[in-house]
């Protein structure tokens, strides 16, 4: 069972809870080394940020299982992006770092009029530009 509830905290904040609920039935062995099924009950709960700003996004998330993670992801052009991501498992006692390039494909009509400088990021028109 999933259950999630995400809102809009001002016009570039969202904030988000998540919680997962899973039961079943597994195989163990007893001690006369034969098959037996154990009933067993999983849950985890995610607290989450989302900030967005002109050409950045951060994202952040914290988990019932010790996991704390952080992504940026930074926009250089409309069709170029930088991803930085960083996570910790306090439970494991591991860290994760990693980094990465986004390519958008100009394939559509609304990243061609941002290349011309015709449109923002958002797809709002710029003041001057000539629309045809």
């Amino acid at each position: 069972m999933l259950v999630s509830v995400y809102t809009r905290l001002a016009p570039n904040v969202e904030a988000g809870v998540e919680t997962t609920i899973s039961a079943g039935m597994k195989p163990v062995l007893n001690e006369m080394m034969q098959p037996v099924y154990q009933t067993f009950v999983d849950a985890n709960t995610s607290i989450g940020a989302k900030y967005e700003y002109r050409q950045s996004v951060y994202r952040g998330q914290i988990n019932s299982n010790g996991e704390v993670a952080f992504l940026l992801e930074h926009r250089v052009l409309p069709t170029l992006g930088l991803l930085v991501s960083a996570s910790m498992d306090h439970v494991k006692n591991t860290c994760k770092l990693g980094a990465g390039l986004q390519v958008d494909v100009a394939g559509s009509e609304e990243v061609m009029m941002m290349q011309n400088n015709l449109i923002d990021a958002n797809g709002n028109p710029i003041e001057g530009a000539q629309l045809a």
